[in-house]
């Protein structure tokens, strides 16, 4: 069995809980503005509503596209087992965040680096962003392993 030498501390329940939430009004938000839209078709007094109507539909899109990235970063994770690194990575895209379980022997990692509170791993084949609150004392760890075997 693989004993947990150090796992990395995640944001929490409040980060993803915050992405819900802002998925959850964002989709309020664009059902409103479509409802406002439609409501003021064929009335020509209403200019300034179907106006608004457009706006708010935009932004509840767009931060419906800002929630989907933030939960798929919130539930990324590193762990250092004696043996192997575990983890799910994500990777931005252009309107989503994808996100990848990994599993890894030391060996493959050719770089980690960190960036704020981020984890970067290069191999050979992928490179893996991780978020932990604790990332140099992760990439620590990590060095330390490598230079150990």
């Amino acid at each position: 069995m693989d004993k947990l030498i150090l796992a990395s501390k995640r944001f929490g329940k409040g980060k993803e809980t915050a992405a819900i939430i802002m998925i959850i009004c964002s989709l309020l938000a664009s059902l409103m503005g479509i409802v406002m839209f439609f409501g003021t078709l064929g009335d020509d007094s209403n200019k300034s509503f179907m106006v608004i109507s457009i706006v708010l539909f935009v932004i509840g899109i767009w931060q419906l596209i800002n929630g989907l990235k933030n939960y798929g970063v919130a539930i990324s994770f590193v762990d250092i087992y004696s043996n192997k690194i575990k983890g799910k990575s994500f990777v931005k895209t252009l309107f989503f965040t994808e996100n990848k379980d990994f599993e890894m022997d030391f060996n493959e990692i050719k770089n980690i680096d960190t960036s704020g509170n981020y984890v970067i791993l290069y191999t050979s084949y992928a490179t893996y962003n991780c978020s932990a609150l604790n990332a140099d004392e992760i990439k620590a760890t990590i060095k330390k392993i490598i230079n150990q075997n």
